[in-house]
């Protein structure tokens, strides 16, 4: 069974998520390693260096274990978070494959217990379907599951290009609520076009005071908040790729903007990004073997406004931040 025609909710973005982050780090100084040994395990760590007044150095490293059944995960990060995620298939029989994902978070501390656990139980049918349910949020320390979540993924084949559509709910349980729904529709073309269109709505419970005669009266009402994401990256040949993704809140009527591009230079890679924020971000990134080295820079204009006499006046500056990454791999 495929895992390429139908998509996962925890990662369809990744590509595009990837796009747009690629060779744009700006961490003081970041060591990231990534190696293979024994064919099946693979290691990675990074280390994070903060410098100025108050510099500070952070670790997480990885350990992970594939085979032809699925794939175990281990990470640990700074301040002693420590995630397992397992992905198995447990049985497959003629059209149908049924998997399994469980990602727990754990984390203890001298006040709480965090142990956040997410599972899924997933059907497969062919190669175009797909069907998932199972638990989200879940924190054993404090008592049972709350919040239930269902997803379905179609993949469909036409002149057009190749469409995959998703659909996701998340339900709560204590407030017999459906607190979140996605539909996502991603096109991949022949013409070196992909991009998707995910609608997003939230719903919560919010208390709402009404007025009758002389009584005041006090209920709660559904509170609907939606959103509504684009992306988009076309490859123009083989040496460079354009980005674009927009984000735009329905209830704010804001939209946030990012356009995005990469283009390799005799074995450099330029990346630019801009963004409706006022900010550009530029990096180069150059790949000898197994060490890939980075530089990037980020600047961005920032305004204040205030009051000389009766008349407001708007001053402008702008900012600067850098980083620099270096990445050893071996796989």
């Amino acid at each position: 069974m495929s895992k390429f025609n139908t998509a996962y909710f925890e990662n369809f973005d990744k590509e595009y998520d990837d796009f747009f982050k690629q060779g744009l780090n700006f961490d003081d100084f970041l060591l990231k390693t990534k190696f293979k040994f024994n064919k099946n395990y693979t290691f990675s760590s990074k280390s994070k260096f903060r410098l100025g007044e108050k510099s500070s150095l952070s670790h997480e490293y990885g350990v992970k274990h594939s085979c032809n059944r699925g794939s175990v995960e281990f990470k640990h990060k700074e301040g002693g978070e420590v995630t397992l995620e397992v992905d198995q298939r447990l049985a497959d029989k003629d059209d149908v494959a049924v998997n399994t994902l469980t990602k727990v978070v754990y984390y203890k501390s001298e006040k709480n217990c965090v142990c956040n656990v997410n599972s899924m139980f997933r059907v497969h049918h062919k190669n175009n379907a797909l069907f998932s349910f199972g638990l989200e949020n879940w924190n054993p320390c404090t008592g049972r599951p709350n919040e239930l979540s269902t997803y379905g993924s179609f993949f469909l084949n036409h002149e057009l290009g190749r469409f995959t559509f998703n659909a996701f709910t998340n339900f709560r349980v204590s407030q017999k609520l459906l607190t979140n729904f996605k539909f996502m529709v991603r096109r991949e073309g022949s013409d070196n076009l992909n991009s998707y269109v995910l609608v997003n709505v939230d719903r919560e419970l919010v208390d709402s005071t009404t007025q009758n005669s002389s009584e005041t009266e006090s209920k709660q009402v559904v509170k609907n908040s939606a959103s509504v994401v684009l992306k988009a990256i076309k490859t123009l040949d083989s040496t460079t790729k354009l980005g674009a993704a927009v984000n735009y809140d329905v209830d704010t009527k804001q939209t946030c903007a990012v356009i995005s591009s990469s283009h390799n230079l005799d074995g450099v890679r330029a990346n630019a990004r801009l963004g409706s924020d006022r900010s550009l971000d530029l990096g180069l990134t150059s790949v000898n073997n197994d060490l890939t080295l980075n530089f990037s820079a980020h600047t961005e204009l920032k305004s204040s406004t205030e009051k000389v006499g009766e008349t407001d006046v708007t001053k402008f500056w702008p900012s600067f931040k850098f980083g620099l990454t270096a990445e050893y791999n071996r796989v």
